[in-house]
């Protein structure tokens, strides 16, 4: 029992990443179970087996790749270091992961560049939404930490700038990831997010 609960997880993963790569190069609405089933070699019953439809493939597509950007924070979040040292290493970790990680940097264009906003997936992008607003979250808390310690200035209003570092670090992921050649993420990230951070820090 044990080899095939084994099994099924193997083959449930490898339906997972074809479906990746499948969304990757047809986009979300032209991309077939058929697809996905081939290049899984797996049949379409092995889908519905794993899978309700292909909505659901993308929910948990996108739940399973973006745990990567959250295990990347709660392992920051436990750090020994102050609030303004957690923002800055959670902000270049996650950019850097962009370029070196592929599953990352997979699901991320995905959801960007190949998923219409369709009645189909509408549950997806609410899942989608509520992670932004997670991260925007933690975020803000670290922030408001910050300014309590006197790192960050005092009047600015925390959730603007929470929003707004938020906004900072999708226009890079989005400039990037439309020409990689423009800037290199390891060697520019740093420089960028001291940018940002030099107008507000005390």
């Amino acid at each position: 029992m044990r080899k095939t609960k084994e099994e099924a997880e193997i083959t449930r993963k490898r339906i997972i990443d074809s479906s990746a790569k499948i969304f990757s190069e047809y986009g979300y609405s032209a991309a077939r179970l058929e697809d996905i089933a081939k290049e899984a070699h797996v049949t379409r019953g092995a889908i519905y087996w794993h899978f309700t439809n292909k909505a659901d493939i993308l929910q948990k597509l996108i739940i399973e790749r973006f745990s990567i950007i959250y295990g990347i924070i709660q392992n920051i979040l436990g750090e020994n270091i102050d609030p303004l040292q957690k923002l800055k290493r959670i902000l270049i970790t996650i950019l850097k992961s962009l370029e070196s990680n592929q599953k990352l940097r997979e699901i991320i264009n995905i959801i960007i560049f190949k998923v219409e906003v369709i009645t189909e997936i509408e549950y997806q992008m609410i899942d989608k939404r509520k992670d932004n607003k997670k991260r925007i979250e933690i975020i803000h808390a670290l922030i408001k930490q910050a300014q309590s310690s006197g790192m960050i200035k005092g009047e600015l209003n925390s959730y603007t700038v929470a929003i707004s570092l938020n906004c900072f670090l999708e226009g890079i992921i989005t400039q990037w990831l439309i020409d990689p050649s423009l800037f290199s993420i390891t060697e520019k990230v740093e420089s960028m997010i001291e940018l940002f951070l030099n107008g507000i820090v005390t």
